[in-house]
Order: structure tokens, then sequence, then C-alpha cells
């Protein structure tokens, strides 16, 4: 799995399956999980770069999910977009100020979602750069994720 790895997550088999033929034809490498404990250890074993998450799912909901990937993810962060068949017109600013990066309602127009998966890991490799740029100019210099080099 590499930097264009997505982790579907969602108890509805047809959705992930579907997303996964939709995603794979893109050239993306794609993991699915289908209830929020599962997720939670993919999300720590392999560290993907974007994860869609269902919100509403049998015992660990995906806030919940979200709060163990964020709290146990490091310097990695994966972008994580809330996916709900359910909501409201302020249901992705709910859900932003929740810790999600976006949120889609089901079912979800292909192209978006592609388009907002490729930015979000795109975002990710350029941080990753910046990061490993920043170490080999600095070796043992902490420095938070995201910040902008003063190089």
């Amino acid at each position: 799995m590499g930097a264009r790895t997505v982790l579907l997550v969602d108890d509805d088999r047809d959705f992930t399956d579907t997303l996964a033929m939709l995603f794979e034809a893109e050239g993306f490498d794609v993991l699915t999980a289908r209830d929020g404990r599962s997720a939670v250890d993919v999300a720590h074993e392999v560290r993907p770069p974007v994860i869609l998450l269902d919100l509403a799912m049998p015992g660990e909901d995906g806030y919940k999910v979200l709060a163990s990937i964020r709290t146990d993810a490091g310097s990695a962060q994966p972008a994580v977009f809330a996916v709900s068949g359910w909501g409201t017109e302020g249901m992705e600013d709910s859900c932003v100020a929740a810790g999600f990066d976006g949120y889609f309602r089901k079912p979800c127009e292909p192209a978006g979602l592609m388009r907002r998966v490729a930015e979000a890991i795109y975002r990710r490799c350029v941080q990753d750069d910046e990061r490993s740029r920043h170490e080999s100019l600095h070796p043992g210099e902490a420095r938070p994720v995201g910040h902008p080099s003063r190089d």
C-alpha cells in the first residue's frame, strides 16, 4: 500500500464494493472495513492517507472511530471524510467542527469524491515532502506538522 491508498469504512457491503471498484479503476489502492473497531485497527496498521468513514455503524460510530484515529495517528494524520446517508444541510459544518476533513452524503457523486480524495492525497504528499526536507536539513529539531519551513 502506498501514497494512493484509501480506506473505505462502511457496514453497507454494496456501497464499499462499488466505491472500491471506482477507486481501483482510477489507480487507487483500496482497503475496506465493515465496522469501527476494524477501521481503527487497519488505520493504525496501514496509516492510509485518506479514510472515507460512515457515521452510523454498529458498535463504534464514525465519531468515535475518528477520535481513535486522530489520537494515535501522530504526525501522519490522514484526511478523514464523513460519509452518511442521513444528515441535514449543515451536516458538513458539523462534521468539520467534529474533526472530519469534509462530508459526503450518500449516494456520493463519484467525480467530486475522487477529486476531493486526490486533493487530500496531494496535500499529504506535499506535507510529507516538507517534513522530510526539514528533517534532512535540521536533524533532531522538532517542528509541528504542516508548519511552513523557515529555511
